[in-house]
């Protein structure tokens, strides 16, 4: 079987079908590994805990088909006369979904963390956290108090507001981190505080 240059080769000069499949049949695995990767592990977001999966809003077979996508995109645009693996890795190395932008962050208001329970099953954690009548979000004069809060981070607001003696454990468990996170949490949020005098 030829390598992915020749066959990428083969294909600018022929646009035959069966050398496009013979591509993508290469490149499945790199396909698959690279998804995952953003899909699980890689963070787009400020909020250093929240990874694409725990936004609920997108599937990992959409991060694969939007990469397929791209991989034509890069196969029209390299020149023939240059390896197209060396290409193809460096802009790899760099990708992120077009579909992580601007809108897409704006649109997670709410986002639903979940974890299991003993017995196996999802259990939405926002749902056992303690809100007050009028959310942090509605409140002007929060947002006159702090500089660009997290979700998290106004979740911890919430439960230190219902409950000013919870401990750093106990939000820990209410919101589904460790306790070590909570800490980084606390010390954002009071850099984040504006002192008015």
């Amino acid at each position: 079987m030829k390598n992915l240059n020749e066959l990428v080769k083969q294909y600018k000069k022929t646009e035959l079908q069966e050398t496009f499949s013979q591509i993508f049949e290469l490149l499945e695995e790199t396909i698959v590994k690279k998804a995952k990767y953003v899909f699980y592990k890689q963070r787009f977001f400020s909020d250093e805990s929240l990874k694409l999966c725990d936004t609920k809003k997108v599937e990992l077979e959409d991060i694969k088909q939007e990469l397929r996508l791209e991989i034509i995109e890069w196969i029209n645009r390299c020149k023939r006369s240059l390896p197209f693996d060396k290409y193809l890795y460096s802009n790899l190395w760099n990708w992120k979904p077009k579909s992580i932008n601007k809108d897409f962050l704006e649109s997670l208001k709410i986002i639903s963390i979940y974890r299991k329970t003993e017995e196996g099953e999802d259990e939405n954690v926002i749902e056992r956290i303690p809100t007050p009548e009028q959310k942090i979000e509605d409140l002007t004069n929060y947002d006159e108090m702090f500089e660009n809060l997290t979700i998290i981070e106004k979740m911890i607001i919430n439960i230190l507001r219902e409950n000013s003696k919870a401990t750093q454990q106990q939000i820990a468990e209410i919101i589904g981190v460790t306790q070590q996170q909570i800490v980084k949490y606390l010390k954002k949020i009071r850099k984040k505080f504006i002192k008015r005098l």
